[in-house]
């Protein structure tokens, strides 16, 4: 099966979403799946072509071409996101919908039909309510949807009815060899790995745990 993977940004950038998705597309490919990783963003110092962690990823450089408003740049960016989606000929696109990315899907589709799987980012859902009218016309001809938690499944559903039923609660997770086991501690510990950015609400831990 081909597997195109689409995002805003990929490993080595750092985040939730960098990291669990290099590991699905590495696990996919052992399973003798040809995926490929075609990312939105190219910040600088990052190639437009490259293997990551035995991953093949495309960066557009979308992202910059849009802050830029620099037409040239754009239209690169477009021509090879339409050319690797034709050359890659996939079976199935999961989109990460959340920004520029996500409008490279319906000329995609268009061109050359295909399983749609749609990922929506769930701070885009808590903070604002809504999705941009493209974001959301992706996701509503998507065959099936992603969430992170039930709440955010429930919460996507009230935007894009057209999901209802369709979406699976597919928690991020690491790879559990990658934890060293240590014994039970006598108390209950509890830890938070996260980014130091406002979105994560490490604050609020901070505050629940000293009340």
């Amino acid at each position: 099966m081909r597997v195109l993977f689409m995002s805003e940004h990929f490993w080595p950038q750092m985040g939730g979403d960098e990291t669990w998705s290099v590991e699905l597309l590495r696990r996919v490919r052992e399973r003798g799946h040809d995926a490929i990783a075609m990312v939105a963003g190219r910040a600088p110092g990052f190639p437009a072509k490259e293997e990551v962690r035995g991953v093949p990823v495309i960066r557009l450089g979308l992202r910059e071409a849009l802050i830029a408003r620099d037409i040239g740049a754009l239209a690169e960016a477009r021509a090879l996101a339409q050319s690797t989606w034709r050359e890659h000929a996939p079976d199935v696109v999961h989109v990460y919908i959340a920004g520029p990315a996500a409008t490279i899907v319906e000329p995609g589709l268009a061109a050359s039909p295909c399983a749609l799987v749609a990922k929506i980012d769930e701070l885009i859902v808590h903070k604002s309510g809504r999705l941009e009218e493209v974001l959301r016309r992706v996701a509503a001809r998507a065959d099936a949807g992603a969430a992170l938690s039930g709440l955010a499944a429930r919460e996507i559903e009230g935007l894009v009815p057209e999901l209802a039923g369709r979406i699976a609660v597919i928690p991020h997770g690491v790879p559990a060899a990658d934890i060293p086991a240590v014994p039970r501690p006598d108390v209950l510990t509890f830890g938070m790995l996260a980014r130091l950015v406002e979105q994560k609400g490490v604050d609020i831990a901070l505050r629940a745990f000293a009340s």
